[in-house]
């Protein structure tokens, strides 16, 4: 059975209740324009937390950001103390470089020897494989869209990770139109208030 990270959906469903949720589902058209802000709110709150289930109860049993933060870092420390068990099928320090650096890669072209420099790129492609066959990492493949169907244009060489995990790594290129304002609430906990956020698609 695959598992996967919480949606938009199931998020609102257990910090704001089902109502909310159900609007998340309907055209905008027909949303009120007071519900519609209190979507793009918890939304932005969202792509800090992200949809790891734990994330989302810690948060909504304390409401606090920075116990999100610590649980977030509880995570992704457990995933690089999993790494040694991958050995002898590639090599564990590899896989940690490619897996801290593949959240500073997240909208851009892959490029496998960027993504480690102390191992060939060969290498880091089979570790990058490695962590999306785990479902750490998911491939996304890029699209122009000038021209349909969007596979015929498809660009492989994209990738994207856990929405909240690559948040707390210490970038913001994956939030979208960037309030500036919102950046201060959430700079503690593992993300530096004075990073520059720069604009990137998810």
């Amino acid at each position: 059975m695959q598992i996967y990270p919480m949606s938009f959906y199931e998020y609102l469903n257990a910090i704001r209740g089902e109502s909310l949720a159900e609007e998340s589902l309907k055209h905008p058209g027909t949303v009120d324009e007071r519900v519609q802000n209190m979507l793009l709110e918890e939304l932005r709150r969202y792509f800090f937390i992200g949809g790891m289930p734990e994330c989302v109860k810690t948060f909504s049993e304390s409401g606090s950001m920075l116990e999100t933060f610590r649980v977030q870092s509880e995570i992704i420390e457990s995933y690089r103390d999993d790494f040694s068990k991958y050995k002898p099928h590639v090599d564990p320090a590899c896989l940690d470089a490619v897996f801290l650096n593949c959240a500073k890669s997240v909208g851009d072209q892959l490029i496998y020897t960027k993504l480690n420099d102390g191992h060939t790129g060969q290498t880091n492609r089979k570790a990058f494989d490695l962590l999306c066959k785990a479902g750490v990492l998911t491939k996304i493949p890029s699209a122009n869209p000038s021209g349909l169907p969007l596979g015929a244009t498809a660009n492989q060489k994209k990738l994207n990770c856990p929405r909240g995990l690559v948040l707390y790594d210490g970038t913001y290129k994956t939030l979208p139109e960037q309030k500036l304002e919102y950046l201060p609430l959430y700079s503690a906990g593992g993300m530096s208030g004075e990073t520059e956020p720069t604009s990137a698609s998810p």
